[in-house]
């Protein structure tokens, strides 16, 4: 039984072949940018979709729906290295990360971090993830997830050498030979195609994720706090929330211009929440490829939407 659904990478430029032959697994090849975001139109977007569907949206939810789609718009950026050649997946799946606080005067020490990996994410709504990750959290919580208590299990017990030992082994299994590893307590594929979390409710707006050494995933995104800066609106001075996004990349699988054009296609897509609802191909939602190739910004995801003959 395969680990995960893979097919050939048959358009790889000669920088990209050469990065995946030159670079070991994603213990350097990494590259860091932030993006600042004009967060009004999604804080009010997020206040009437969590009215209207009575469950609490949240910046994260967003984030992760604007990722899957962007992934799915762009499959060459899903892709992962597997002995020096890539391969690209044909799942978008994303890892989320959460905080297990028991209670709130735990230590720093006693708070407990896992997260949960949505699988298909683009197929999903902003609503359905965030129901999604709710579920998730509940079971892990309450100890009903079994895969979290088999690591809180085997983690007490088994030495670091032996736990070193048999994360590589799964790792050679996972993505060497591409075989499941359900029999040694070690789900599929666990971080999947993409890894989104969250700093903002520390007030924390800069911070990059590292990658997990035994995954393979590209992008580790870092949604920060949101915070009132002054910016310019038509050549006036204003005050707007800005949410900033950060974003580790793994430069074998993204290099540059990748990285740009996933940049402003999620900015795009959460400064115009609105496109969130719409599928992840749909023609409507702004292409920063076209914007790149001339050197100037993308059109305003608005406008290209009243475009489209609503």
């Amino acid at each position: 039984m395969k680990n995960l659904n893979l097919q050939p990478y048959k358009t790889a430029s000669s920088f990209r072949k050469l990065a995946a032959a030159a670079w070991t697994a994603p213990r350097e090849p990494n590259v860091y940018g932030s993006v600042g975001v004009r967060a009004q139109p999604l804080l009010d977007w997020l206040d009437a979709r969590s009215e209207a569907e009575g469950i609490r949206l949240t910046v994260t939810h967003a984030v992760v729906r604007a990722v899957a789609m962007v992934l799915r718009r762009h499959p060459d950026a899903n892709a992962l290295v597997r002995f020096g050649q890539l391969h690209l997946r044909e799942d978008v799946d994303i890892y989320v990360h959460v905080l297990l606080r028991e209670k709130p005067g735990d230590r720093i020490g006693e708070a407990d971090l896992s997260g949960t990996c949505l699988r298909r994410a683009d197929r999903l709504s902003t609503v359905d993830i965030a129901r999604a990750i709710e579920a998730a959290v509940e079971a892990k919580r309450s100890g009903h997830d079994p895969e979290l208590v088999r690591t809180r299990r085997d983690t007490r017990w088994m030495p670091g050498w032996l736990l070193r030992l048999g994360l590589r082994l799964a790792e050679l299994l996972q993505y060497g030979l591409n075989l499941r590893t359900d029999w040694l307590g070690v789900p599929r594929d666990p971080v999947g195609s993409a890894e989104v979390s969250s700093v903002g409710m520390f007030g924390i707006r800069t911070a990059y994720g590292p990658f997990f050494p035994l995954a393979r995933n590209a992008i580790a995104v870092v949604a920060g706090a949101v915070v009132d800066e002054v910016v310019a609106d038509n050549g006036t001075a204003v005050v707007t929330p800005v949410l900033t996004l950060n974003a580790t990349f793994d430069h074998r699988v993204i290099d540059g211009f990748h990285a740009a054009v996933l940049t402003r296609e999620v900015r795009q897509l959460l400064e115009h929440p609105e496109l969130l609802d719409l599928s992840a191909e749909d023609a409507r939602i702004p292409d920063a490829r076209a914007a790149l190739s001339v050197g100037r910004p993308p059109p305003p995801a608005a406008s290209v939407a009243e475009g489209g003959g609503e």
